[in-house]
């Protein structure tokens, strides 16, 4: 997994027409409110008519064969239904430190590393 965000972000329109996340000192969100941001995010995007942006929210790629099936089910634009059924959102930052919103699935079974060594003295 890639760093979590640090700081507030605001939600913006670029110049491509696009809901996107940009790293903003007086945002008024942060990695503590995500999952309302991601609905807000999905609330501009119905409400204005834009996309969300692919560098700012996660998408499978469009080689995927569940793409459809996943627009299809609402999965892409219904926070409601990724939030509860277990889909984790994190606010983290791409390879050039600006914001992005991650859907993760659940952490299940996550146990600490082992020790590869074994000390002897």
């Amino acid at each position: 997994m890639g760093k979590l965000f640090e700081g507030n972000v605001s939600v913006i329109a670029n110049t491509k027409g696009e809901i996107a996340l940009k790293r903003d000192q007086d945002g008024a969100w942060n990695s503590t409110n995500v999952k309302q941001l991601f609905e807000k995010c999905v609330e501009l995007s119905k409400k204005e008519g834009k996309p969300l942006n692919t560098w700012s929210f996660f998408q499978p790629s469009p080689g995927d064969s569940k793409l459809n099936a996943l627009k299809e089910s609402g999965w892409l634009l219904n926070p409601t239904t990724t939030v509860a059924n277990g889909k984790d959102v994190v606010l983290g930052r791409d390879h050039y430190g600006k914001p992005k919103i991650s859907i993760l699935p659940p952490k299940v079974g996550v146990q600490g590393s082992r020790l590869k060594s074994t000390k002897l003295a």
